[in-house]
């Protein structure tokens, strides 16, 4: 059997209530669904339809890869879109953080020959806040995203310990995750493996 798999950075609560504050700022109009609290992450690697044999591997794979790492800063960016904010079909807020680009081609380098199907678009650090079904925007909601984007999230720097193998099981009301395993960086005290 095969299961949708992802590596995902999952953040605290007081995380997730910050980002939900923020996200309140998003207009309320028919098309533009925001994400459920609970479901958000950064995606550190999609792997896509996996046969669910593999994650014992997959997960042994992410350890070996934890050890050689230490907890990581993620600073938020700015508001931005893809394909761009005058005609968005996901609303996301932009990561930076130490080594964090790093981490997720060491994910990548590793599953790669274990997981085929693993996602090689670059990798653009990204918080998914909203997606919208519908190409038609009110002039008004671009006008206000575009004045949101052009100033900082004001959120606080977080610290992260771990990431997490993931699974998304798509349901009528939107995706559901579930953690499969969860990874702690292993080096407290260093930044990233030399």
């Amino acid at each position: 059997m095969k299961k949708r798999l992802f590596i995902a950075i999952n953040f605290d609560s007081a995380t997730r209530l910050a980002i939900a504050r923020l996200m309140s700022q998003l207009p309320n109009q028919p098309g533009l669904n925001k994400v459920k609290v609970d479901n958000l992450h950064l995606t550190l690697l999609f792997l896509g339809d996996t046969e669910e044999e593999l994650i014992p591997q997959i997960s042994q794979q992410l350890d070996e890869v934890c050890k050689d790492f230490s907890s990581l800063s993620l600073k938020f960016g700015r508001l931005g879109g893809f394909p761009d904010l005058k005609h968005p079909q996901v609303i996301w807020i932009g990561l930076e953080g130490n080594h964090l680009s790093q981490l997720h081609q060491v994910i990548a380098e590793r599953l790669s020959p274990l997981v085929p199907t693993a996602d090689t678009k670059p990798f653009r650090p990204h918080l998914t806040v909203a997606r919208s079904n519908s190409h038609l925007h009110p002039e008004s909601t671009v006008k206000f995203l575009l004045q949101l984007s052009q100033q900082p999230v004001n959120l606080p720097p977080v610290a992260v310990s771990q990431i997490d193998l993931m699974e998304s099981a798509l349901a009528a009301g939107g995706s559901i995750y579930k953690r499969i395993s969860t990874h702690p960086f292993r080096r407290p005290g260093l930044s990233a493996r030399p």
